[in-house]
């Protein structure tokens, strides 16, 4: 061990934000722990992790050495002292069992609490994209077995092994293989072995359940959607398809089984060292949800933030704020453009350190670290920034998905959380342009019409969303000053 590294806990385990995969990739074997926070993560061999598999927070250093002998895995001392100092220097362990890991939450969500449900409907083109994209598939362990008995040939047996969903030991809930990115129980046509073989019923919860999103607001639980799957960005506007939640659904008693419902806190961080009680907050964006036809979304968005960072999250600043017309200027976007181009790059380094050629968050990710290193290019933000309605298209604009991806944002309250509210509203708008600059890298300097340009256009931010939440590429927005 290293006389800089940090020294071991006395009884380690994984933290909660270390979430331990099993993938194969080009067909060998290997386990990755991904931390949550960051989307930073640790290789190790299947070897190693059968040493610290263990490590649950009940076992001192000796303890944990005893099991892996026992399990006949153990030769050195030295192996577990190494995987467990990669794990620590990259701040993935911590110390003991965490007492409150299983306690219920504070706040009860009665079953009567009324639904808010985004008007929407969706249809699925099959094509599997949303399984390939994320770290997780998620699955409770009755799920994982029933998944084993119903389809235990998936991937030539290799979908059998789940891992823990996050941190060790015991859990409710489990993380299925990946066979180069995608979740082991994908055919190979793109459809779910599961949901083919056994129908929809069979499927895990969350697999049913996706892309909807459930947020408890302290008045209703709303019910909205992440922008994250190709199939959202073509279902907008249309009238067939399925809706979020059943139809007649009106309570948090209708709502699916396994329906993961988040609960706003009763105070909101709304920009560096200013807060706002949860419903004020409510009240701002039941407001800003009243967007313009022909407003530009990133306009809109940065306007947002700038009374926000004011404190001012009255009706008279959000509507000033929706008839702005006038996007940001590039100087203002540049530190944002610098560091998603920082991020963007550091993740397509790191995919293709280690992922297969075939993956589709390799591909994911080296798109975008092209579509951020075009924003940095000479004119190209000022003309995305300036696209009008005759040249959209040509400039990878797509107004109408752009403004109910801000809708659908709001409605779920999904710039809650991570950063500070004005600070979410400029991310989105950062997110909106990278969109664009990957559309018009497709349409190319000509910009021809094809159908292949107009997909990939289509999808391009939900390509931003998915990566932006499943593998981490979000955190750029930490490295910009608040």
């Amino acid at each position: 061990m290293s006389s800089t590294a940090p020294p071991l806990p006395t009884r380690p385990r994984l933290a909660d934000h270390a979430a331990p995969r099993r993938h194969f990739i080009d067909g060998e074997e290997v386990v990755v722990v991904h931390d949550m926070r960051t989307g930073d993560l640790v290789r190790m061999p299947p070897r190693a992790w059968a040493l610290v598999q263990a490590a649950d927070g009940t076992r001192d250093l000796g303890g944990l050495m005893l099991a892996a002998s026992q399990s006949g895995e153990l030769r050195r001392t030295s192996e577990i002292v190494s995987v467990l100092t990669d794990l620590q220097a990259a701040g993935m362990l911590t110390d003991g069992i965490d007492p409150f890991a299983r306690e219920p939450g504070e706040a009860a969500i009665g079953p009567e609490t009324p639904l808010d449900v985004l008007p929407f409907r969706l249809t699925c083109d099959g094509s599997g994209a949303c399984c390939a994209t994320y770290s997780t598939v998620r699955f409770t362990e009755a799920e994982a077995e029933r998944a084993r008995v119903l389809v235990p040939e998936a991937q030539g047996g290799r979908g059998r092994v789940f891992l823990p969903l996050a941190g060790s030991g015991a859990q409710a809930s489990v993380a299925a293989t990946a066979i180069d990115g995608a979740c082991a129980f994908l055919a190979g046509d793109g459809a779910c072995e599961i949901h083919k073989g056994h129908g929809l019923a069979a499927k895990p919860s969350g697999c049913a359940i996706y892309p909807a999103t459930f947020v408890f607001d302290g008045e209703r639980v709303r019910v909205s959607l992440g922008v994250e799957c190709g199939c959202v960005a073509r279902s907008v506007g249309r009238e067939e398809g399925v809706p979020l939640v059943a139809e007649g659904a009106v309570t948090r008693a209708d709502l699916p089984e396994g329906a993961q419902i988040v609960a706003i806190p009763e105070v909101v961080e709304i920009a560096t060292g200013l807060t706002a009680p949860r419903e004020e907050v409510v009240r701002w964006s039941r407001a800003a949800m009243r967007l313009p036809v022909g407003g530009d979304a990133v306009a809109i968005l940065w306007a947002l933030a700038a009374a926000v960072e004011k404190g001012d999250l009255s009706e008279a600043g959000v509507n000033a704020a929706l008839s702005v017309e006038r996007p940001p200027s590039a100087e203002a976007l540049a530190p944002w453009v610098e560091a998603v181009a920082a991020r963007t790059a550091e993740k397509r380094d790191s995919a293709d350190r280690w992922r297969s050629a075939r993956d589709r968050v390799r591909v994911g990710s080296q798109r975008l670290a092209e579509a951020a290193a075009h924003l940095r290019e000479p004119g190209a933000l000022d003309r995305l920034l300036a696209a009008n309605s005759s040249e959209a298209a040509k400039h990878g604009v797509d107004a109408g998905l752009e403004r109910f991806y801000v809708t659908a944002s709001l409605h779920g309250h999904a710039l809650i959380g991570d950063v500070p509210l004005a600070h979410a509203l400029r991310d989105r708008a950062v997110r909106i342009l990278l969109a664009r600059a990957l559309g018009e890298r497709a349409a190319g300097a000509g910009g021809a019409e094809t159908e292949r340009v107009s997909r990939d256009r289509e999808e391009a931010l939900p390509l931003v969303e998915a990566m932006m939440r499943a593998q981490g590429v979000k955190e750029y927005a930490r490295l910009v000053p608040q």
